[in-house]
């Protein structure tokens, strides 16, 4: 959604406040709610001991709830 949008991001780094913020936008304008989960943050960006992807070592296993346009809270094996 955010390539569409001309928003520039690092595949495998974390996002910043205003790709966070414009991606609520997006899926607040695109699906008309507040609430989103992003899941398998690049492994890079994550905790040391972050599980990562059984099926692909290069992301982890973790996943962001955001709510109203702002991270509400996190987990990860």
């Amino acid at each position: 959604m955010l390539k569409d949008a001309s928003v520039e991001v690092d595949p495998l780094g974390d996002l910043n406040t205003e790709a966070e913020r414009k991606l609520g936008q997006l899926v607040l304008e695109k699906y008309d709610t507040e609430f989103y989960i992003l899941h398998r943050y690049p492994l890079a960006v994550r905790l040391f001991y972050t599980m990562h992807c059984y099926d692909n070592p290069t992301y982890s296993n973790s996943f962001d709830v955001f709510i109203l346009l702002l991270p509400y809270f996190s987990n990860f094996k």
